[in-house]
């Protein structure tokens, strides 16, 4: 799996919550005690964000972890050879392991 998609994703995630909540990057960056820049990497992307911090923004937003985290459909997307920016999604037992994966998290 592509690790750049992973972030975006979640990325765009974490922008989605925040504006619902009508909370400000620079509100939810003070809250993690990161910069502004650090948190706006985190929702472009550009920079993978701690579980830490996942855990400290899906607090703040009062949801559960899991609604930032990509779903197991959002995985497949994400492991097709056209959403790969690298060409590595195509190892063997990869998809099945995340699949798996993202389903206990869910159930837990």
């Amino acid at each position: 799996m592509d690790k750049q998609l992973v972030s975006l994703h979640i990325g765009k995630k974490i922008r989605e919550a925040r504006e619902r909540n009508n909370l400000t990057q620079e509100a939810v960056a003070k809250h993690l005690d990161v910069s502004r820049p650090t948190f706006i990497n985190y929702e472009t992307g550009r920079q993978a964000i701690t579980a830490v911090d996942l855990y400290a923004i899906a607090e703040l937003l009062g949801i559960e972890i899991n609604l930032l985290l990509p779903s197991v459909e959002d995985v497949e997307k994400l492991m097709s050879p056209e959403a790969s920016l690298k060409g590595k999604t195509d190892k063997p037992g990869v998809k099945q392991e995340i699949k798996g994966f993202l389903t206990k998290v869910r159930k837990d």
